[in-house]
């Protein structure tokens, strides 16, 4: 188990490190906001629950090799493949998009706030890295028979709740949730083929 966790924190490192380094890519930045982004209100009490996906993509897979360790190294693979398309999307096709600034006066704004400063560089969010790999996530715990189904439906609700904060969070666009869903599709199938 202790290789295992190890394995994780240096995909994870890798994942971040990777991702830092897109970010100061040369290539001309495209603007994917839409009129019906503008229609989707900024809620910073979803905050709360999309910084659980940092604590899930390390606890995710643990659980998921202490349940089913074949399924775990499937799940490993779609990830990869997810990091990798992701990544080259982002090197060949900067996106971005302006953000509202948050209302420092009430908690939720001042949390919301620190996460713009911490979390976004102001490019690269299509398609999200946070939808696609709660997707996955979805997948393969619904698809692990030994999970228990009060696992399973906390895990559907925690993704589906992260999902929907990064958007109303501002921290993604619609486009840019959309585009996620066939990417962890087409992640999942590599995985099953390979």
């Amino acid at each position: 188990m202790k290789s295992i966790i190890l394995f994780q924190l240096i995909l994870l490192a890798i994942q971040g490190i990777t991702y830092l380094l897109v970010q100061h890519t040369k290539r001309p930045v495209h603007d994917m906001s839409r009129s019906v982004d503008q229609k989707i209100p900024l809620v910073p009490q979803f905050i709360y629950i999309y910084v659980l996906w940092y604590p899930l993509i390390a606890a995710f897979p643990l659980m998921l090799y202490v349940f089913d360790s074949a399924m775990y190294s499937r799940y490993i693979v779609s990830i990869i493949i997810d990091v990798c398309v992701s990544l080259l999307v982002y090197w060949f096709y900067p996106t971005t998009f302006m953000r509202p600034k948050p209302e420092k006066t009430a908690f939720s704004g001042k949390v919301l706030a620190l996460m713009y400063i911490v979390d976004y560089r102001g490019r690269n969010c299509m398609p999200s890295m946070h939808c696609s790999q709660c997707f996955i996530i979805m997948f393969y715990a619904l698809s692990c028979a030994s999970m228990p189904v009060s696992v399973q439906t906390g895990l559907i609700l925690l993704c589906t709740g992260i999902v929907t904060g990064t958007v109303f969070t501002k921290q993604h666009v619609l486009i840019d949730v959309i585009t996620a869903l066939p990417l962890s599709i087409l992640c999942i199938l590599a995985a099953f083929l390979i």
